[in-house]
């Protein structure tokens, strides 16, 4: 007689743990949590008595279902999902697997008329523990009297396993540092930040993003960036402009949360100088050197650091001597057209060679800078 099976070929895997106690969980990390089915209440759904690394004891629940019309056997299927609750976790967490397996049928066998067989691996990370987890199922179940067989659905184990561990993320350390230090306000300065998987095993590099923060006033060009790399180290920069008004010792901040295989790295940092920004004095006395007649001297002050410039402010000093003597004169900055300048006029009174020297004392964002001229007045 030709029996006819209805199957469908969709295979859903759950597991649901209860268990004793609450272990540390690096302990499954060293032995897995191994589990046999006891018994069998439904199609491929069967309780399975658990044992971890403690000795703590538990149940779980691993259920499969196939189904849909088959006109022969073996009957192949994939496909399914787990989901795991372990020692201590609040919440269980799903991991969707690789899974394969087959309905046999079998009409002769007085203990199964049908064969539902299922293997499986999972992979996820515990949303309790942040801890990654692996495992494997294997399910046989068979089916006494189904479809047409007499006496209805017996459903009776055959064997049944689950293997659990549970597996500590990998410790990384991190470390910033910051290039050109001491950088002017206004210029920027480029900060990376490298993350390093200092596990005992088998290093893997790095992935997630890295954030970045900083105890003065400035601005980075992006408030974090996205690891890449090779190895067991893996590294990006930002750059980090500190604010004018800021002139000092700055510590730059960086931290790292980890990624489904890595713990965080403990805060790092790097202290960097922002300094004043540097100038040119350009000093222009203008011709003709006559005796008794004014002399024009121009001074400019320009600023000569990279970045954005800032607009020097303060007094220039103008200090001329001769072979007679030496006076000196003042003038304020003032800027005009971006260009930044004042201009004294002096009248000399005898000839010879004079020599006028323009300092400029700087300000608080500037550093002073100087420049001499030299003529000879006939």
């Amino acid at each position: 007689m030709k029996l006819k099976v209805s199957l469908r070929l969709v295979m859903v895997l759950s597991i649901f743990a209860v268990m004793l106690g609450t272990p540390s969980a690096l302990v499954y990390a060293a032995v897995p949590i191994t589990g046999v089915a006891t018994s069998c209440g439904g199609i491929a759904s069967c309780t399975f008595s658990l044992t971890d690394g403690n000795g703590g004891t538990g149940t779980a629940t691993a259920s499969a279902g196939v189904g849909g019309y088959v006109g022969q056997s073996p009957l192949p299927f994939s496909g399914g999902y787990v989901i795991f609750q372990l020692p201590g976790d609040a919440v269980p967490t799903s991991a969707y697997g690789v899974y394969a397996g087959q309905a046999v049928l079998d009409g002769y066998s007085q203990t199964a008329g049908t064969l539902y067989q299922s293997t499986g691996t999972f992979s996820a990370l515990d949303v309790n523990t942040g801890l990654v987890v692996t495992g494997t199922t294997s399910t046989i179940v068979g089916i006494k009297g189904h479809s047409g067989r007499g006496g209805g659905n017996t459903y009776t184990l055959v064997s049944g396993a689950i293997s659990i561990t549970e597996t500590p993320l990998h410790p990384t350390t991190m470390t910033v540092g910051c290039s050109p230090t001491p950088v002017a306000v206004n210029a920027q300065t480029a900060c990376t930040a490298t993350v390093t998987d200092t596990t005992a095993g088998t290093p893997v590099t790095p992935t997630g993003s890295v954030t970045f923060g900083s105890s003065g006033a400035g601005t980075f060009s992006s408030a974090s960036c996205s690891l890449s790399g090779t190895g067991a180290t893996a590294s990006c920069l930002v750059g980090y402009t500190p604010a004018p008004g800021t002139e000092g010792t700055q510590t730059i901040t960086v931290n790292y949360l980890g990624d489904s295989i890595h713990l965080g790295s403990l805060a790092a940092s790097f202290p960097i100088t922002a300094e004043q920004r540097s100038t040119s004095t350009i000093l222009s006395c203008s011709s003709p050197f006559h005796v008794k007649t004014p002399i024009t001297c121009t001074v400019t002050v320009v600023d000569t650091s990279p970045g954005n410039p800032l607009t020097p402010s303060g007094n220039v000093k103008l200090a001329i001597t001769h072979k007679g003597g030496s006076s000196s004169k003042t003038c304020s900055l003032n800027e005009n057209n971006d260009v930044t300048s004042c201009s004294v006029t002096f009248t000399p009174t005898r000839t010879g060679y004079y020599t006028v020297k323009a300092t400029y004392g700087g300000d608080s964002d500037y550093f002073g800078s100087t420049m001499s001229q030299t003529f000879n007045v006939a």
